[in-house]
């Protein structure tokens, strides 16, 4: 048989994959509202261990489905892709809908709903303990108190869900995919808002979250705690109450996301506290009051990110030391960089500042003269908050100005030595 021969062969190979994917193994069994299995949870109870159980379109009003074995539990749309409705598991209010007690568990395709809120045990929408190498995909997770929670989990995959909390107020919701004391988790190309905080780690390690949308929740994007060696990559964090909080960890990547549209009085684009030896480039941040807030941050290196439209770009406190802050776009902030230091323990070198007026009369690309990124009015409103209500004020822009020409009292030692003329992102 020739080569031209077999192409239409090997060009049906991916189709033939998909449809051999798509249906169900031998021997699972089916739960629909007129077959001998008519409950989820009975479908569950019979299968075998690793078997598979195929949940049709339907509503079934059930909570606390314990999977306690091996087992996917996949809906018929999803499992054949043609638009059939999801079915529908209604925990009415009454507690967490799906309890996974066991490694090598998928469930994938359904709208897992209402599992009421409680003060007492933290309910969810799916909730996931002692478990590792599970799956949960391409769900619709709504009106719960925590979406998707895992606890003491390994290995596990949680991608494709779109969760939706009830935005009722922090103290009746929980978040919408929260991890404790789990490693080796991927969380990705999520779609999350409406609960208390999007996404939350504690005491998770060596996880990677990427691609996801975490917005419009009611106190942080993302939110995580003494949670060493994690990715962040290509998320976008906008409109949430007080944007993204990184706190007390270490060795942690952040690139490529967005943290924009994070406005109030102690809101942040991204606020890193005792963190050490991180990366954090390539990022966007836009239209926040603070876009980077620095406190016991040291051993990092901040390179590549576009700081557009602030109030402040970055706030560095005075306990912040061995950082580098490099390569770096400053574009239309209020506020290139604040300080409630006298003196500087970090590199600013090579960032391009919208604000410079230098020149650069050599063509090395590098403004002949440094850059003092703290303003006089930024010092005055550290030190004295009313001065705020004078912010783009003709005495503020006299004063920079002042400063500007003779520098007095910004501090000489926040300079950026070597200011770039031109943009060092491609980012708009």
């Amino acid at each position: 048989m020739g080569f031209r021969s077999v192409l239409p062969l090997i060009a049906m190979l991916p189709l033939v994959a998909l449809r051999a994917a798509a249906e169900p193994a031998p021997g699972a069994l089916v739960v629909c509202p007129a077959c001998e299995l008519r409950t989820v949870r009975a479908g569950v109870a019979a299968a075998a261990p690793g078997g598979t159980v195929i949940v049709e379109a339907g509503t079934y009003p059930e909570h606390g489905i314990v999977i306690d074995k091996p087992l996917r539990l996949i809906a018929r749309g999803r499992l054949e892709r043609d638009g059939r409705p999801r079915p529908v598991i209604d925990g009415r209010g009454e507690g967490t809908v799906i309890f996974v007690r066991a490694a090598g568990v998928e469930v994938s395709g359904f709208e897992l709903r209402r599992s009421g809120v409680s003060h007492v045990d933290e309910r969810a929408g799916i909730k996931i303990g002692d478990s590792r190498d599970c799956r949960i995909t391409d769900n619709v997770v709504t009106e719960n108190q925590f979406g998707v929670y895992l606890g003491r989990t390994q290995s596990c995959l949680v991608a494709g869900n779109v969760v939706r909390g009830t935005g009722m107020g922090e103290g009746s919701s929980g978040n919408g995919i929260h991890l404790w004391s789990a490693e080796g988790i991927t969380v990705e190309k999520n779609d999350v808002s409406g609960h208390r905080d999007g996404l939350y780690f504690e005491f998770a390690k060596k996880s990677v979250v990427r691609s996801n949308i975490s917005r419009g929740n009611l106190r942080y994007g993302l939110h995580f705690m003494f949670s060493n060696h994690n990715e962040y990559r290509g998320n976008v964090f906008a409109e949430n109450g007080s944007g993204v909080a990184v706190m007390y960890s270490k060795s942690i990547l952040m690139a490529g996301n967005r943290f924009e549209g994070s406005r109030g009085p102690a809101a942040y684009g991204l606020l890193l506290k005792d963190i050490s030896d991180s990366f954090i480039g390539a990022n966007r941040f836009a239209g926040n009051t603070v876009g980077a807030y620095l406190e016991g941050t040291s051993r990092s290196e901040f390179r590549g990110n576009t700081f557009r439209g602030n109030g402040w770009a970055l706030r560095v406190l005075g306990d912040c030391d061995s950082n580098t802050i490099a390569g770096n776009d400053f574009l239309d902030n209020t506020f290139d960089v604040g300080t409630n230091a006298t003196a500087n323990a970090n590199v600013i070198a090579g960032n391009h500042w919208g604000r410079y007026r230098g020149l650069d009369l050599d063509g090395d690309g590098i403004g002949d003269d440094p850059y003092l990124p703290v303003p006089l009015s930024a010092l005055l409103m550290e030190r004295f908050g009313a001065t705020v209500l004078l912010i783009n004020s003709f005495f503020f822009m006299v004063l920079d100005e002042i400063e500007n020409v003779l520098p007095a009292l910004a501090p000489e030692s926040f300079r950026d030595a070597k200011p770039a003329m031109r943009r060092m992102t491609a980012d708009d």
